[in-house]
């Protein structure tokens, strides 16, 4: 038990972190590789723990890269990123991604309640489920997507070796299957 715990200072546990249905488990895994790239780990809604010191953190991050600072201006942004994320061929896989891993950090910020979470990461889900046919195709967008996101395109091997290890896992990430309905 952490010191947070033991002070009773903790705004949540592994459970309230971890996936607790197929869809879930499933939004999680569409956003493995980038919570693995980041330090966090793929067993987690948003890639972390839902304690104060992730919290503290990830609104830092929320707020500095997508300056999302509270409930209103993250529905702005991921609306926006539903309505643009596919604007861009190359970066498609990526940016739904994208808005579903922002949807789990906000989740763990408390900015998004867990059905919010679900709803608007599904509607990503769903249209990474129209344009490809496995988690193999998938991870392979989301890769080549990285060569053109600011920031992270010298990344790529990195990314590349996360979905290595992922999927190499006996009870990764990509045991759920990708036709899951949503």
């Amino acid at each position: 038990m952490g010191l947070l715990n033991l002070f009773g200072k903790s705004k949540g546990t592994a459970e309230t972190s971890a996936p607790q249905t197929d869809t879930e488990r499933w939004l999680t895994a569409a956003c493995a590789i980038w919570s693995e790239y980041c330090g966090g780990s793929w067993k987690y809604i948003g890639g972390y723990e839902k304690i104060s010191s992730n919290t503290a953190t990830l609104k830092s991050v929320l707020n500095s890269d997508w300056l999302v600072t509270n409930h209103e201006s993250g529905i702005q942004l991921v609306e926006y990123l539903l309505r643009h994320a596919g604007d861009e061929e190359a970066k498609y896989a990526f940016s739904y991604a994208c808005a579903i891993n922002i949807c789990g950090r906000m989740y763990l910020c408390d900015f998004l309640t867990r059905k919010e979470y679900v709803q608007y990461s599904r509607e990503a889900g769903q249209r990474l489920q129209e344009k490809y046919h496995s988690w193999e195709e998938y991870c392979s967008g989301y890769i080549k997507g990285t060569t053109l996101e600011s920031g992270v395109a010298d990344k790529t091997p990195e990314f590349a070796d996360c979905y290595q290890k992922l999927v190499s896992l006996r009870k990764g990430p990509y045991q759920i299957d990708w036709n899951l309905r949503l």
